[in-house]
């Protein structure tokens, strides 16, 4: 991958397939930034494993030099699921408009105040 001419954005792009194409490592817990040329990549990884791969894509592969990899092993990242990142949050509302302020009485109001 010759970064020379090319854009941030392209290059960034270029790295994402990259990862893409090998399919061995999930870029969910990975972040690229490209900033002026400037390739860093920072994140959390399960194993030393998947972090020699990362280094293999981007020196064998792609042929980037002077690359910032600041990623580490997190090996908690195995235990977790990367494609349930939302709270659960079912019957929870934040519509302002379904609050029912006359239900409130002032003895709940001194209830919490004693809290």
């Amino acid at each position: 991958m010759k970064i020379e001419a090319m854009t941030d954005d392209e290059i960034l792009e270029g790295i994402q397939e990259a990862f893409e194409e090998d399919g061995r490592l999930s870029l969910h817990y990975i972040d690229i930034e490209v900033v002026d040329g400037s390739i860093t990549i920072a994140g959390r990884v399960t194993s030393e494993d998947e972090l020699q791969i990362i280094d293999e894509l981007l020196t064998d592969t792609l042929e980037l030099e002077d690359v910032k990899n600041k990623v580490w092993v997190d090996e908690t990242l195995s235990y977790e699921d990367p494609e349930d990142t939302a709270p659960d949050i079912k019957g929870l509302t934040f519509d302002d408009d379904e609050i029912d302020d006359e239900s409130y009485t002032e003895e709940e109001e001194e209830e919490e105040e004693a809290f």
